[in-house]
């Protein structure tokens, strides 16, 4: 029985394309004459077009590639099948709230039971992403109804029954686009419902051969339903084909019957950068036998080559009970290390399916240099994919610490036991710490005989069949214990090589080379970008897109404030915080610190605990004295105390707090175990993070007036001080004498800024500072309108807000406060010193104290215009004039963004504003309009940042803006920040891109009454029109 199997042809319709594919038929039935009136069947595995959206593309595919080579090469139209593939989806047709529901479907039953209920209503309504594919099929499969009879033409699955020599042949092709919703992220995604198979299966179960059709891999579908899946279709199946992967495979698979053959060919005609060809499959049905040709297409020469054909046995009975218990065996492993990965969470306990750890997992950035490497030569990435399938090297994965490699190594386990079958690779995970503590030898052919249950002459025996992965987590590369057996099981079984992840220090440069004796080469684990940290975002379940949009942001200021690396672990726990405490108001940054430190120390388990007698303010005290300790007496050292010191500081602790009782070494265990404090070199240790050291330095500030009053004295280390001072105004928030004395300290240091409006007001100062560096272009209204065209999609503002300000590696490590020789008046010192005060003024609560309150927050204001005023000679010329017509977007907001007037809104509402200034700021607005002259820069920074507080709440305070706005200057900085929300804020909200637009609209004609409003709106529509084309 001769099978010609084709995939992927990709029609597009596309009059620039049509040559191609033209050629490329003629090319293919060239290449196929030899099998004239010599093939049976003609499979085709879906994607016939390049979009389902034009049903008339499926009938031109027909009768392009279908009809010619039925009649070229002699198959009866009945006997060529077809299946749907990603490519024939028309998106975005089906109910939202029916995407929804089905995704959150997380077992075989409840997905059985969505597509019965009502009927089967529901089912229908999810398939309207396919009703052009559907209507071809019918009349496609017309010919097959009415000639052979076949009964089952369904939109999730057809049944055929042919006679071959004799032979019942029996053909199932399922739909595994059905849930294909998006192409970037189907794998891992799809489903297929269990009872339409085993329906399917049913009308079929009397032929001696059984054949079944698919577009994608089983491993693209969610794994509780692919092992379903794979159940079935390995007992009950013979043959399997597949396409979308557009490379051409291979593999057996064994089962509790005969064993299934699958076979993925190449794509018929795909991108440059794939594969492209066909695959001929001769079965011998007596023996099952198979004679296997693969063919790859020259583009160049426009002619197929075909590969030398490939004899298969498909094993039966004695090797076939063996591999389905080992198969059993891998299931049952894939379980138990995803319960394991579970637990990277501190959220473990409340896991459930839509938010485990493969659902939740972002991929990770892996590049070939070190991040530490400021100009690396060569910037490739690797995926999980490339790294498991490098069979060749070995690798080490080297990352910093808590940057998720234990997550990686879980992955790339997990990884291969699901895609076992196509692999042929088995994962061996080696967690190196329980080895080095046992001080004990390993020995891998043991450990590979109790993962997979098995006996040792058995586990030799997958070491020759098999490709072993070795993983190594928590690898350190003087281990002997741990190499020198790896090292001789590598030797001895060459069809092996490992991965292993361990931690990127100071003294760690390794850039590939011998370890030991075996050959490795390196990887770095980078930070994630804001691109990685909103993917992660989008995935977490329970969270609404207005909250998701706040935990992003309040992500990147917290972990840039308290310098926490973004990486999987880091960014997950703080998503974490965030949904368990959904409905509190987290607008304070202080509150989310404190979350953040609680959840470190694992308060909640701690609490319920009966294992330590002291409670977990105790421990938050103990660490507030043991970072003042490292502070006062471990500076030339880095803040580091050798393993010695830090029992004796428990002990001395201990001695003077009688109620904090727990044993010495259990809370130095407690310590290192939840990664609170770490060792460096081995005998030294300190906090883990710098963030974290820095808050508990603040908390001990709060409660020791001394050393609090000698933080704010001494003017060598108070800039340094800038994180533990917001710390200490959290903890104690109406403590006056606090609150004053940094007050009057950073009244001294801007007395020399601040000298300039004894003269003049704030307006006077502007006005003739910017007259010879602001320049405005006449034309910069139209350059804006056709730069920035609409609101930004969420991956846009990503990718510009990278761009603006990288997510430069963050040295989490505790690092030595800076020493200054004085507070000078340069800007980077008046920045620090204003910083301090706004950041103490926002945590501050001081009642019945207004009078101080205003004065404070007035010379807030006062001090954050000055000092940007002094910014201009740094900043040099803004000339506007020199945005050329072809600007992009991205270069356009950077200059936005830098424009001064915007540039003092931004810090003052960074450094100083909170949800609960609202009030303040509202009340600052009423007492300036009525004084207007003088005050406008003011009232534009207090407009904006109470608009920024909320932009749909305050939205009418920017109607507001422009009616008392009047300076030149400052009016076209309302435009400029108008289409900064444009681009950002509006997140597809109508809405309030259409209230934005007006409102810029009737701002620029304030500022030119020259333009015609119909002028301007004809441009906006014509951009907005373009952008949608886009």
């Amino acid at each position: 029985m001769k099978i010609l199997h084709l995939t992927d042809f990709h029609f597009d319709g596309n009059g620039k394309y049509k040559e191609n594919e033209i050629r490329l038929v003629e090319a293919l039935i060239k290449s196929l004459k030899p099998y004239k009136s010599n093939l049976d069947f003609i499979f085709f595995t879906g994607d016939l077009v390049w979009q389902g959206n034009k049903i008339e593309d499926f009938y031109k595919t027909k009768e392009l590639l279908l009809d010619k080579l039925s009649l070229e090469l002699n198959v009866e139209k009945t006997s060529i099948f077809i299946c749907p593939g990603n490519h024939d989806v028309y998106r975005h047709q089906e109910l939202e709230a029916i995407t929804d529901s089905l995704e959150k479907v997380i077992s075989i039953e409840e997905l059985d039971d969505m597509v019965l209920k009502n009927n089967g209503r529901t089912l229908k309504a999810s398939l309207e992403n396919l009703n052009n594919y559907f209507n071809f099929q019918s009349d496609y499969y017309q010919k097959h109804i009415e000639e052979k009879n076949d009964k089952l033409i369904e939109n999730l699955y057809t049944s055929h029954k042919r006679i071959v020599d004799g032979k019942n042949v029996g053909i199932t092709t399922i739909n595994s686009a059905w849930r294909s919703n998006d192409s970037e992220t189907d794998s891992g995604n799809l489903m297929f419902p269990i009872t339409y198979l085993k329906e399917a299966i049913r009308e079929i179960k009397n032929c001696d051969i059984k054949i079944l059709m698919l577009h994608h891999p089983l491993h693209d579908f969610k794994h509780w339903n692919q092992f379903a899946l794979e159940d079935i279709i390995y007992k009950d199946y013979d043959l399997m084909f597949s396409g979308h992967v557009h490379n051409n495979r291979d593999s057996i698979h064994i089962t509790s019957g005969i064993g299934i053959y699958h076979c993925t060919s190449a794509a018929t005609l795909s991108s440059k950068n794939d594969s492209m060809g066909y695959s001929i499959i001769d079965l011998n049905q007596e023996s099952f036998e198979l004679n296997i040709t693969n063919t790859i297409y020259n583009k160049n020469e426009e002619q197929f080559y075909f590969g030398k054909a490939k004899i298969v046995q498909i094993p039966l009975d004695e090797e076939k009970r063996d591999q389905n218990k080992l198969r059993k065996t891998i299931r049952k492993r894939f379980e138990s290390l995803s319960n394991e990965a579970n637990k990277l969470f501190l959220s473990y306990k409340e896991i459930k399916e839509e938010n485990d750890f493969l659902n939740l997992f972002t991929p990770p950035i892996i590049r070939l240099n070190s991040q530490t490497n400021p100009k690396p030569k060569n910037k490739t990435k690797f995926n999980i994919e490339n790294i498991i399938s490098n069979l060749n090297e070995n690798q080490v994965i080297f990352g910093k610490d808590k940057s998720g490699k234990s997550a990686i190594v879980y992955k790339i386990a997990l990884d291969i036991l699901r895609d076992f079958n196509e692999l042929q690779m088995l994962p061996l995970l080696i967690d190196c710490n329980v080895y080095i503590k046992k001080e004990s030898e390993i020995d891998v052919v043991d450990l590979l005989k109790n993962f997979y249950e098995i006996n040792r002459k058995t586990a030799n025996e997958l070491s020759e069949k098999y490709h072993i992965k070795i993983l190594l987590d928590n690898f350190k590369e003087n281990e002997s214990i741990i190499l020198n057996p790896i090292e001789n099981y590598i030797k001895a079984n060459k069809n092996s090589s490992i991965i292993a992840l361990g931690n990127e220090t100071l003294f760690v440069s390794f850039t590939g080379g011998l370890i030991g004796d075996i050959d490795f080469v390196s990887r770095y684990i980078h930070d994630i970008t804001r691109v990685e940290i909103r993917l992660l975002a989008d995935k977490w379940p329970n969270i609404s897109p207005n909250k998701r949009e706040k935990v992003i942001e309040k992500i990147h200021t917290v972990f840039s404030q308290l310098n926490i690396p973004s990486n999987y672990w880091t960014v997950s726990l703080f998503i974490w915080i965030f949904e368990k405490n959904i409905d509190a108001n987290l607008g304070n940054n202080f509150q989310l610190i404190e979350l953040y430190i609680d959840s470190l120390l694992d308060k909640d388990n701690f609490i319920l605990s009966n294992k330590y007698k002291i409670d977990f303010d105790d421990l938050k005290d103990f660490l507030a004295s043991l970072a003042h300790e490292l502070i006062t007496n471990y500076h030339k050292s880095s803040y580091l105390m050798k393993y010695s010191n830090f029992i004796k500081f428990i002990e001395e602790y201990k001695f003077d707090n009688k109620r904090f009782v727990i044993n010495t070494k259990d809370l130095a265990d407690l310590l290192i175990e939840k990664g609170i404090v770490k060792s460096i070199d081995s005998d030294k240790y300190t906090f883990r993070l710098n963030g974290v050291f820095e808050y508990f330095v603040g908390h001990y500030m709060a409660y020791d007036e001394n050393f609090r009053n000698k933080a704010i004295r001494d003017d060598h280390f108070y800039l340094s001080f800038k994180n533990e001072f917001e710390v200490c105004a959290g903890l104690i928030p109406q403590n006056h004498e606090f609150v004053e004395k940094i007050y009057n300290k950073t009244v001294l240091i801007f007395e020399g800024t601040n000298k300039i409006l004894e003269n003049n007001t704030i307006d006077n100062l502007l006005i003739s500072k910017v007259a010879n560096t602001f320049n405005l272009s006449s034309g910069v209204s139209k350059i804006l309108k056709e730069t920035i065209t609409d609101s930004l999609k969420p991956e846009q503002q990503d990718s510009i807000l990278e761009s603006i300000s990288p997510s430069v590696q963050r040295i989490s490590d505790v690092k030595q406060k800076k020493f200054y020789l004085e507070i000078s008046n340069d800007s980077d010192d008046l920045e620090n010193a204003l910083y301090i005060l706004g950041r103490v003024f926002r945590n501050s609560k001081l009642k019945r104290n207004d009078a101080f309150n205003e004065k404070l927050f007035d010379f807030i204001l006062d001090s954050t215009c000055t000092f940007s005023l002094s910014l201009i000679e740094e900043i040099g010329s803004q000339n506007v004039t020199e945005m050329g017509d072809d600007i992009s977007e991205e270069n356009l907001i950077k200059l936005l963004t830098q424009f001064l007037p915007i540039v003092a809104q931004t810090f003052f509402y960074d450094m100083s504003i909170q949800s609960n200034l609202e009030v303040i700021l509202i009340e600052k607005i009423e007492e300036l309009k009525k004084f207007k002259k003088g005050n406008e820069l003011k009232l534009l920074i207090l407009y904006f940042s109470l608009v920024d507080l909320d932009l749909k709440e305050h939205f009418r305070y920017l109607e507001d803006i422009i009616d008392e706005i009047n300076i030149p200057i400052l009016k076209q900085t309302t435009v400029f920040k108008m289409y900064l929300y444009l681009s950002f804020k509006c997140n597809g909200n109508k809405y309030l891109k259409e209230k934005i637009e007006k409102l810029i609209k009737k701002q620029e004609l304030k500022i030119d009454n020259n333009q015609r409003i119909g002028a301007i709106e004809q441009r906006i529509q014509s951009v907005n029109k373009t952008n949608r084309n886009y």
